[in-house]
């Protein structure tokens, strides 16, 4: 998964009186077949659903074009992705062919950096709320 567009898939389910659950996040590995979503229809929860004709074909495609699904991990949406880069090069650089101290001091104080403004930040950076219609698993620790 590359992109997730919530602020459309927020719109759509206004639109439709729609619940959305996400399974999903930037950066995870999906193939066919996975769930990316769940959606419940009006007036339908978890513990009750109700039985009813569900979206159209041409609803679905709307909503399946707010998830942008690729080959490669990208940095736009995928905080982990850095953090990844940053872990496999201090990795590489304190390997005994390497053996360059500097380089994975520097990736450390930009790894700090960056998990010192996750902390301070509030709910919203781990989380973006678009709508209460519309669920992300957040990233936490």
């Amino acid at each position: 998964m590359q992109r997730l567009d919530l602020g459309q898939m927020a719109k759509l389910a206004e639109e439709h009186d729609w619940r959305l659950r996400v399974q999903v996040w930037p950066g995870d590995f999906v193939v066919e077949g996975d769930t990316v979503c769940d959606l419940w229809l009006p007036e339908s929860t978890v513990e009750q659903p109700r039985l009813q004709e569900g979206p159209d074909a041409a609803h679905l495609m709307h909503l399946l074009d707010c998830f942008g699904i690729g080959h490669q991990r990208s940095p736009d949406q995928d905080y982990l992705f850095l953090v990844n880069q940053l872990v496999e090069v201090i990795a590489r650089a304190l390997s005994p062919g390497i053996n360059d101290p500097m380089t994975a001091i520097t990736c450390l104080e930009w790894l700090k950096g960056a998990l010192i403004e996750f902390i301070e930040c509030d709910e919203r950076c781990a989380q973006p709320q678009h709508s209460d219609r519309v669920y992300v698993h957040p990233i936490g620790f």
